[in-house]
């Protein structure tokens, strides 16, 4: 008895090994959750890392929750219902400022409920009031 649940616990650790943890992501599945849609009455900015990196002329990068853009890294915060860039190097911290604000104001965003930084994109979503 002793030898067959020995052998049934050795075929299980076995078994477990070839195929893997269960909490491994499936190929060709993505590990982060997908951004947020907006609902039928708000407004979404989204920006790529190449759309910034021509607006800013310094190279982009975005991943989860982090931008890096030329030498700087830092992220987007959400500050009383506004978009605030957060980075390492005040000039480009500006910039990128200029340029939430400028799109924002191009679509009539004037309050920002969230920020996304999602792989390759970063995504605002507000209402108009």
């Amino acid at each position: 008895m002793l030898r067959l649940l020995f052998g049934l616990g050795t075929l299980v650790l076995v078994a477990v090994w070839l195929v893997g943890p269960a909490s491994s992501v499936p190929t060709g599945a993505s590990q982060y959750a997908p951004p947020p849609t907006p609902r039928a009455n708000e407004l979404s900015v989204s920006l790529s890392a190449n759309q910034l990196a021509q607006r800013l002329a310094v190279p982009v990068a975005i991943e989860p929750n982090m931008l890096s853009i030329g030498s700087a890294t830092g992220h987007v915060d959400l500050q009383l219902g506004r978009a605030i860039a957060v980075l390492s190097e005040d000039d480009l911290r500006r910039a990128l400022q200029s340029v939430l604000d400028q799109e924002q104001a191009r679509i009539g965003l004037r309050h920002v409920k969230s920020v996304s930084i999602t792989p390759d994109q970063l995504l605002l979503i507000g209402t108009a009031n």
